[in-house]
Parts: C-alpha cells; structure tokens; sequence
C-alpha cells in the first residue's frame, strides 16, 4: 500500500515539474551547459506551488476516489460497490483522457499568453461554454440510456452500474467542463486555495453519501446525491476562476 501511494505521489510530482516547464520553458532551457542545473532549481523554487499544493491535491483528489466503494459496500454491501465501480472506470476513462489532453493543451496555450499580457478570459469562458455545449447531447443520451447499454454490453446483471452511470453523468459532465478552469489555477497562482477546496471538497462528499445513506436508505439516491454535490462543487470552482481571471488577467 505504502509503495504503490508513494509510486503514485511521485507520479503527480513529474507531472506537476513538467507544468512547470511548460509555463517557463525559456526559464529551464539553458543558454550553456554551466547554467542548466542552476536554471532548473531556480524556476522550480519560483513556482513551488505546483509542488507544495498542486501535487498534494491530486494525490487527494485520486486518494478520494475510492471512499464511494468503500462507503456504499459498507451500507449497501459489496454488489452495490462493485457496480458502482464499474460504472464509475467506464465514464471515467474516455474523459480524463479527453479532459486532461483539452487542460495540457489550454495551459500551454493560456500560460504563453500571460506571458505575452494577452487577456484570457473570453477565450477560457469560450472554451468553458464549448465543452459544455458539445458534451451536453452525448451526456444526456448517456443519462437516458445508459442502463440499456450496460446491459447490452456487459450482461443483465450489470443493469444496476448502468443505472449508477446514469446518477453520475451529470457529476462527470461538470468535471469536462471544469478541466480549462482547473487548468488557469496554476495560473492564477492560487494552488494554495485550490488544496483547500480539495480537502472541503473531500470531506462533504463523504458527508453526502453518509446523510444519503441515513435519510433515504436508497443506493441510487445516495448516488444521486453524492453527484449532485459533485455538480455544485464544479459549478462554484469554474464561476470562482472565471472572476478571478476576469479580475487579474481580463
């Protein structure tokens, strides 16, 4: 356990030191061999953030992925988390691949034009609006016939991962739409902030799947509202950086 979190923690700090390069590549391009190794130390303790806030938060954010399983097998047994499991690795594979290609892509672009003093804030509300524009129709498909398709693919069995899928699209919609927001904190330099949302972030969604289980006895419902918290807590990080870009970098 031990080795595969430390595994894990070094995977996000190499991710973390190349988001560096990509926002100061000048910076770390040495102009002689003397002076590459001091380069590189150099920007790295300018933007620590990334390291100190940024990787601390994605290994939570991965970390906390798990607690559903653990949670719903706990009060709903352990059928209910493995459907929820795999419901949840279909949706999540086709978007975070699409989604962190779109936040790599934005960054590099986005982290030159602040370099050069262009205003980002049309294009990032643009890009925000797009996503969710496009993504939309296949997402609400999803959400009509997504117990249909489980069935279809994997077997009547697993109609209830479908019917899981289903809750959970609207939470994973949101977490499309959030990737150039989440993206432009780097930015922003407000990693600090965003460790902070992660934590509280963390502790209600636990807190909605314990209240969903208490009050409706219901795994579908308890999923339903563990989503819904996710959509809200997506929709007040993209309004939160859309104003602080407007306010900083217009």
């Amino acid at each position: 356990l031990f080795g595969t979190s430390g595994l894990l923690m070094s995977t996000y700090y190499v991710h973390y030191l190349f988001m560096v390069w990509i926002t100061k590549n000048s910076e770390i391009i040495p102009t002689n061999n003397g002076q590459s190794l001091s380069s590189i130390f150099r920007v790295v303790s300018k933007y620590r953030s990334f390291i100190l806030y940024r990787a601390p938060q994605a290994f939570l954010n991965a970390s906390s992925q798990g607690l559903p399983v653990i949670m719903l097998s706990m009060y709903f047994g352990l059928e209910s988390a493995a459907f929820y499991a795999l419901g949840r690795a279909v949706l999540a594979l086709p978007i975070n691949i699409v989604g962190q290609a779109i936040a790599d892509v934005y960054y590099g672009i986005t982290a030159k034009k602040v370099r050069e003093g262009v205003g980002i804030y049309s294009s990032l509300l643009k890009l925000t609006l797009g996503l969710l524009i496009v993504s939309i129709g296949p997402f609400f498909i999803l959400y009509l016939y997504a117990p249909l398709i489980f069935s279809l693919v994997f077997g009547e069995q697993w109609e209830l991962a479908g019917v899981y899928s289903q809750q959970l699209s609207f939470w994973y919609l949101m977490g499309l739409i959030n990737k150039p927001s989440v993206s432009a904190i780097s930015l922003l330099k407000i990693n600090q902030f965003y460790l902070i949302f992660e934590l509280i972030s963390t502790v209600v969604r636990v807190l909605a799947i314990a209240l969903g289980y208490y009050f409706t006895k219901s795994d579908v419902s308890t999923v339903l509202i563990y989503s819904f918290v996710g959509v809200f807590l997506n929709v007040f990080l993209i309004i939160f950086v859309l104003q602080k870009v407007k306010n900083r970098y217009g």
